[in-house]
């Protein structure tokens, strides 16, 4: 979904109607863009340690990184679902 859709105040109803959630205020996420099937996925990563040419980061985040996965090394060069080649 686009953010651009949505304003702060704004509903989200599951489609039961038994849950509802309330749009608010946004923060940001520390993760990667993974390109496993060709197009950018966002993934959540959680650093442990890093330096200039590599970082560790935490196993079994939810959403997160798998080994051999593909990831952009330019995120600011990727949007979300953005097909690469």
């Amino acid at each position: 979904m686009d953010k651009k859709t949505f304003q702060e105040g704004d509903y989200l109803v599951s489609k039961d109607g038994k849950r509802k959630y309330n749009i608010g205020d946004t923060g940001v996420l520390e993760g990667v863009y993974c390109i496993n099937q060709g197009y950018a996925v966002f993934r959540r990563i959680e650093i442990l340690d890093q330096n200039e040419e590599y970082a560790i980061v935490r196993k079994g985040t939810n959403y997160g990184l798998v080994r051999y996965d593909h990831i952009v090394r330019n995120a600011n060069t990727v949007n979300e679902e953005d097909i690469l080649y």
